[in-house]
């Protein structure tokens, strides 16, 4: 009996609490006030004799937001174009707005989820119309103007027929105060970057070979204004040579700032053999988040030059420096072969005329090496003799004993 009624006196507890709940509750506002629940279709509907353009205005309207008023110059600055509106309505731009004084890029958006915005008491949907990155070109106040939207609504009347109407909308203007940069001072070699920026630099190989292509590629990756990022001052080694540069963007749109990465790949050839260094590179850039102006530098690069095809393995040279042996052999080869042929021209000229009746003897046959290749042996052993005074001699006899051997002249001086 006892447990029977302990049992019922609980249920009536309940009972009691639940209704002085429900009581409290409908004092209070209610918790689903916030959310944006209006009926957008009831409020489309165009009553008699209402004004189709006041209708639309006073139930839409668009704003620009920007996420900074004051920036500096070349800073990345977000214009966001928003709608908001508490009718059921389709909207088109018809005038985008006029940004002559800045670099603008547009940034991906979606509508796809849902967004409200609560203002007066009254909630509205919320589009994104348009989306940019603006990056001023020069500095004072600058004007941002209004986007225009054209706005058209639908509705069933009382009959059940569709109806429609639209009316434009203006969004406000915008004014933002840019700021000059600081003076650079020491800082000359700054291109007007503006972000926060890293540079690196490296080789398609560790090892390249003497007299054919490699690539040097200098990577920039960071965010904000990718635009004036110029390729670097290479100092190269001696005996390299670099050659023009080509770029790749690989910037991504879907975030703000802009960031990504810019990759210059800077073709080169090294002429010897042997172990170089390619300095660092570096760029100044001017961080807007921190006000001041910073600079980053890559690394060095050390790389080894093997020989190349027809280079000999053991010509490697000290870096800076280049000897390379006169290709005397092709030269005095090619001497030999024009005085042999001025040789013959003079033999020509001394050889007196045959008369008619007379008898040309047939000449002997000597065994006998020809003057041209005597020559050529000795020139080709005159190529390893490193002292001047020596060469010349050598060289002088060398001519001048080919002479008398094709012309049969002597020297003055034997006359």
């Amino acid at each position: 009996m006892f447990r029977r009624q302990l049992f019922i006196a609980v249920i009536l507890f309940c009972f009691s609490a639940a209704s002085s709940q429900s009581k409290k509750a409908a004092q209070q506002p209610g918790i689903f006030d916030d959310l944006p629940f209006n009926d957008f279709t009831e409020n489309s509907i165009l009553a008699p004799g209402e004004d189709a353009g006041e209708k639309v205005r006073s139930n839409v309207f668009a704003r620009v937001v920007l996420n900074k008023k004051t920036c500096w110059q070349g800073e990345a600055l977000l214009a966001t174009f928003h709608l908001y509106s508490s009718l059921k309505s389709t909207s088109s731009i018809t005038k985008r707005p006029y940004v002559s004084d800045f670099f603008s890029t547009d940034l991906k958006y979606s509508n796809e989820v849902a967004r409200y915005k609560k203002e007066s008491g009254r909630s509205y949907r919320d589009f994104i119309l348009q989306r940019e990155q603006l990056i001023a070109l020069q500095n004072g106040s600058l004007p941002i103007d209004p986007i225009i939207v054209d706005c058209k609504v639908t509705y069933n009347d009382e009959n059940g027929k569709k109806q429609f109407y639209s009316g434009e909308v203006v969004s406000d203007s915008a004014v933002v105060r840019v700021k000059p940069l600081p003076d650079p001072g020491t800082n000359s070699s700054f291109g007007g970057s503006v972000g926060q920026f890293a540079v690196s630099a490296s080789l398609n190989s560790d090892s390249i070979n003497a007299g054919q292509n490699a690539v040097l590629t200098i990577e920039f990756t960071g965010a904000g204004n990718f635009g004036d990022l110029k390729v670097p001052e290479i100092r190269w080694p001696a005996g390299f040579e670099g050659f023009h540069s080509t770029v790749t963007r690989e910037i991504q749109t879907d975030s703000f700032p802009t960031s990504g990465k810019l990759l210059f790949s800077i073709p080169f050839v090294a002429a010897q053999q042997g172990a170089f260094s390619i300095q660092p590179v570096s760029v100044v850039f001017f961080d807007p988040e921190n006000g001041r102006y910073d600079t980053a530098i890559s690394k060095v690069i050390n790389v080894f030059v093997a020989p190349g095809s027809g280079q000999p393995a053991d010509t490697a040279v000290v870096p800076g420096k280049t000897k390379a042996k006169f290709p005397w052999l092709p030269v005095l080869g090619g001497l030999i072969v024009v005085m042999a042929l001025g040789a013959a021209y003079v033999l020509r000229k001394k050889k007196p005329p045959v008369t008619a009746g007379q008898k040309i003897s047939e000449p002997a046959i000597i065994e006998q090496v020809l003057p041209e290749i005597d020559a050529t042996e000795k020139l080709k052993g005159l190529e390893q003799v490193d002292h001047k005074k020596v060469f010349a001699t050598e060289l002088k006899a060398t001519v001048s004993g080919f002479i008398k051997a094709r012309t049969g002249l002597t020297d003055a001086t034997d006359e």
